[in-house]
């Protein structure tokens, strides 16, 4: 899965979840990912 598909699955799961403690994960996960979509980026460019 490339960085890009795992950053759309979880938004699409921080959208659908309703438990406080599941999206602190998913977001910080996110967040994460995020990040590293990033560092590659400026690597790149």
């Amino acid at each position: 899965m490339t960085t890009y598909d795992h950053i759309n699955e979880l938004s699409a799961e921080l959208a659908a979840s309703i438990d406080q403690v599941e999206r602190q994960q998913i977001a910080s996960e996110l967040a994460a990912a995020e990040a590293s979509r990033m560092e590659i980026d400026h690597r790149y460019l």
